[in-house]
């Protein structure tokens, strides 16, 4: 049987943490992303937080906000935000929002 990937997962190692998204990131995944997202703003011996959008295959209007609302967080923290890997079709979407990455 094939394993799903989870759509919205985070990890950290020592100061680095990771917070991945895979598929379609949409309201359905809102509440999850905002969750992981409240984690990783939590995790305060994480300095640096990776978000890996090379398995993100869209991100709607609600995904984008909760990204910029963390990096803005992160940051007023002194805390480092760096995206990893954006689709063409997340920078699309990124864009069509006003919302550039």
């Amino acid at each position: 049987m094939p394993t799903v990937k989870k759509s919205i997962a985070y990890r950290r190692r020592g100061a680095a943490a990771t917070l991945t998204l895979n598929g379609s990131i949409g309201m359905f995944e809102a509440e999850a992303f905002h969750e992981s997202a409240s984690k990783a703003l939590a995790d305060t011996p994480a300095k640096t937080v990776t978000i890996d959008l090379a398995g993100a295959e869209r991100l709607d209007i609600s995904a984008l906000q909760i990204l910029h609302a963390l990096r803005r967080d992160l940051a007023q923290n002194g805390r480092a935000t760096v995206i990893s890997e954006p689709t063409e079709r997340t920078l699309a979407d990124a864009i069509a929002a006003g919302m550039p990455l």
